[in-house]
Order: C-alpha cells, then sequence, then structure tokens
C-alpha cells in the first residue's frame, strides 16, 4: 500500500540523513537496521503469501433495498488485504468498482455481475505484494418488489371464457343458429323451429385457448425500470393465482423475448432474463401482437420510453 511504503522511504531518508551527518557507529546500526527490516518482513511473510487460498462467494438472490455483502474467504490471516470488485449492470450497461466491506448497492433491481478486479496480499509491513488471479465470478439477482399499476387492469371481467364453433360430436355449450345448406339434419332443433317457423340448429361450442400476455418495453431510466419489473411481477403473480397460464413477452436491445409461465418458479425465472438483457433504445415501439385473446401491457402504451 502506498502509505507503507511512503512512511517507510521517510524512515529511509532520515536513517540516511542521520547516517551521513553523524558518522557514528549507532547511525550505522540503525541504517542497517531499516534496510534488513523489509526483508525480514517478506522473509517472515512469503510462505503465507504462497500458500494462501481464497475463495468468492455472494448470494444468487435479493430484494430490491436488501443489504448484501460478498464474502472473501481466505486460507491464512493477513494484516494486509486489499480488494476491490468490478459490478456490472447488464440492464443498463453500468459498471462500477466496490471497495469489499462495504454494503453492495441495491437501491435498483437487475443483475450485477461481480468479478475480481484486483486482489492483493502483502507482507507484514505492507511493501511487498502478491497479485491474486483465477477466482471464479459471481452473479447477484436483485429482485424487483411487488408494484400494484395505477390503474389495475379489470383481469377477472376480461378473461371470460371464449367459445369457437365444433366441427360436429357433443359437446356441454352450444348456441343456435339459422340452418345453412351443407349442415347436417341431426343438428336440427326441431321443437324450436317449429315454434319460430325457421330451421334452427344446435351448433356445438368448444372452449377456445385463451392466448395471454404480459408485454412490456425494456427502456427508460433505473427509477421507471423498477417501476416496469414491479408491476410485471405483480401482474404475473395475479394471473398465477387465478390458474391463468401466459405468456411474457418483452421488448430488449437484443429483440423480443417470450417466456411462457404457468408458476412462481417460470415467473422468477423470466424477470432474471429479462433483467439480464440491454434495454431498448428510447421511443422504440412493441411490435403489434395480434394473435392474443388478451394483453395487458406494462407501463403505459406501448410506444412509452
Amino acid at each position: 500500500m502506498w502509505k507503507h511504503r511512503v512512511c517507510y522511504l521517510a524512515v529511509l531518508a532520515g536513517s540516511l540523513w542521520y547516517f551521513i551527518t553523524q558518522q557514528h557507529w549507532l547511525s550505522w546500526v540503525i541504517l542497517v537496521w531499516v534496510l534488513a527490516v523489509p526483508l525480514l518482513s517478506l522473509l517472515i511473510s512469503l510462505p503465507a503469501m504462497l500458500r494462501v487460498r481464497l475463495s468468492f462467494s455472494c448470494p444468487e438472490r435479493a430484494l430490491q433495498g436488501e443489504a448484501v455483502r460478498p464474502m472473501l474467504k481466505i486460507s491464512h490471516r493477513f494484516p494486509l488485504l486489499r480488494c476491490r470488485i468490478q459490478v456490472q449492470h447488464p440492464m443498463t450497461g453500468d459498471s462500477y468498482l466496490y471497495e469489499l466491506g462495504e454494503p453492495l448497492q441495491t437501491r435498483h433491481c437487475g443483475i450485477r455481475k461481480l468479478r475480481i478486479w484486483r486482489l492483493w496480499v502483502y507482507d507484514y509491513l505492507g511493501l511487498f505484494r502478491r497479485r491474486i488471479r483465477g477466482l471464479p465470478d459471481c452473479t447477484l439477482a436483485v429482485e424487483p418488489r411487488p408494484i400494484p399499476p395505477a390503474q389495475p387492469p379489470r383481469l377477472r371481467q376480461s378473461l371470460t371464457g371464449r367459445f369457437r364453433p365444433k366441427n360436429g360430436g357433443f359437446s356441454e355449450h352450444h348456441e343456435m343458429r339459422p340452418y345453412q345448406p351443407g349442415d347436417s339434419l341431426r343438428l336440427i332443433h326441431w321443437k324450436l323451429s317449429a315454434k319460430t317457423n325457421s330451421l334452427l340448429l344446435r351448433q356445438p361450442m368448444t372452449a377456445q385457448q385463451e392466448k395471454i400476455a404480459l408485454t412490456l418495453v425494456l427502456s427508460g431510466d433505473e427509477a421507471t425500470l423498477d417501476r416496469k419489473l414491479g408491476q410485471l411481477l405483480w401482474a404475473g403473480t395475479y394471473l398465477i393465482e387465478q390458474n391463468r397460464p401466459h405468456q411474457i413477452r418483452c421488448l430488449t436491445g437484443q429483440g423480443l423475448l417470450v417466456f411462457p409461465i404457468s408458476n412462481a418458479q417460470e415467473l422468477t425465472a423470466g424477470i432474471h432474463k429479462i433483467m439480464a438483457s440491454p434495454v431498448a433504445a428510447p421511443n422504440t415501439p412493441m411490435p403489434p401482437q395480434n394473435d392474443l385473446s388478451w394483453q395487458h401491457h406494462i407501463g403505459g402504451n406501448c410506444h412509452e420510453s
């Protein structure tokens, strides 16, 4: 460390000045001792510096705003150990250096990739150092907290059962329609036709498979991204509680990502993949989703920034 080296150089300069000016046997002893102490410290520290084993770890998941401290385990105790970690945010592309021992910033949600940037172990005087390499990286997922939207969608009313005509066979659901040439005579409702003086058919109906999706554009500042991901978590959890399998369709800087969701584990995994993707360019519109029977867009209209 530079402070230790500056102090040592100051002591060495003072000892040398004392030896030159005094020419006394004591000044010679002091100078030799000052020159020998760093080598002695290195000899004592060198075995531990060469045999040291370290491991770097951090939690896999944390809630937004929760205090997180990555851990560095060391096989030998060193009075002087310095570690700096590079923290990368794939969603926004930001990165910064983090000093080990301080709480990690989790004010905003997203994936954090932690990589050892510099790691040194020093001798007991702090004059000599050895750099440690090869420690594996860590990934931390800072998960959003559920945020209800300002105007909650009417999910229960919108997700009503829909039916489509069934070609032949029996069905518990049916609807009446006028007879058309080519229809089977077995489907004619004779009693009702006699009352109305027109041929009416009992058309079998089958439940239509609903295609439900939550859509969002991954764009905006960090506060906006927190709000969108929080609302996505809230809406996805609600659909799961209503036993409604659905999709998440997210437009990112890498294109449109689609995830099928049927349980809480798939919802969490989908949000993690979104948080590991770069944001889309500002004012990027969401592609039309014409194949959906119901859609809820997170964050406003499909053209929001």
